[in-house]
């Protein structure tokens, strides 16, 4: 990894953004700024060139300036698509409303060509899923405060109801979508793209967005989206996700989980 960062710096600069499964950089060159991305595995690496060599085209996707897979270390060099991103500008609404376009952009491409990408979540999997999560969730409930009757309720609850697979990125987070200094918008991060229910997509999207960033953001994405979901169809999959979201911090955290109390109190408004 650092004979490639050295290689692609040359005569400028870098500086470590962000270490995990995936190892980030920005370089400053006299070219251009970059993000250089390491992958912790080559099949993630080929997930994403798969992922964005299928989609090209779609406005907001990051545009790959270089790459390479040398022995054991992949990695992709793309252009800066900027500092910010939708998770730290609450105020910028139209940063939402770009974003909202990018996924529904995302979601209207053909899908044939991911078809090796598939991960088989239609309806059945996803209603299978929902009730495991629930039941897996409910190991943890002492440790989040969860009363019993509430993923009793969960489990019973109707799943939520999901249309034909599409192209979806599958973690459109807030943090996820990138701005720039002139208010351009780029969707990052496609290791995860699958064929999915949009509902899947928009639904974490919208969650998200309004529980870390706010309410005005939150619509926002979904006018730039453009087809808003009622309240009736966005509930299941809310309770889906805070499933989902309290299952993988039980799962990977230990210590107090206060911080998450949000996050159960909405779950408990909506079952």
């Amino acid at each position: 990894m650092e004979e490639v960062l050295q290689r692609l710096t040359g005569t400028g600069r870098n500086q470590l953004l962000s270490q995990g499964s995936n190892t980030y950089y920005r370089v400053w060159t006299d070219a251009a700024s970059t993000v250089v991305k390491f992958y912790g595995t080559t099949s993630q690496y080929r997930r994403e060139h798969r992922a964005l060599e299928s989609l090209a085209g779609i406005p907001g996707l990051p545009t790959i300036v270089d790459q390479g897979l040398e022995e054991a270390t992949a990695w992709v060099q793309f252009l800066d698509a900027g500092r910010w991103s939708l998770a730290t500008m609450p105020e910028n609404t139209g940063a939402a409303r770009l974003a909202g376009e990018i996924l529904f952009g995302v979601h209207e491409a053909g899908s044939e060509s991911l078809s090796n990408l598939s991960g088989g979540m239609d309806q059945a999997w996803i209603a299978a899923d929902y009730v495991s999560t629930f039941e897996r969730l409910s190991r943890y409930r002492r440790r989040l405060h969860i009363p019993a009757e509430l993923v009793s309720r969960a489990i019973a609850a109707p799943p939520p109801v999901a249309t034909e697979p599409a192209a979806a990125h599958a973690k459109p987070h807030p943090r996820k979508f990138v701005v720039a200094d002139d208010g351009s918008v780029t969707l990052i991060d496609w290791s995860w793209c699958t064929l999915a229910p949009p509902e899947w997509d928009y639904s974490l999207a919208v969650w998200e967005t309004a529980l870390n960033v706010g309410f005005d953001a939150s619509d926002a994405l979904a006018g730039g989206y453009g087809q808003k979901m009622s309240d009736e169809a966005l509930q299941p999959w809310i309770v889906y996700h805070s499933g989902m979201l309290l299952l993988s911090q039980a799962e990977t955290r230990d210590g107090p989980m206060d911080d998450l109390a949000p996050v159960v109190a909405q779950l408990s408004a909506l079952v």
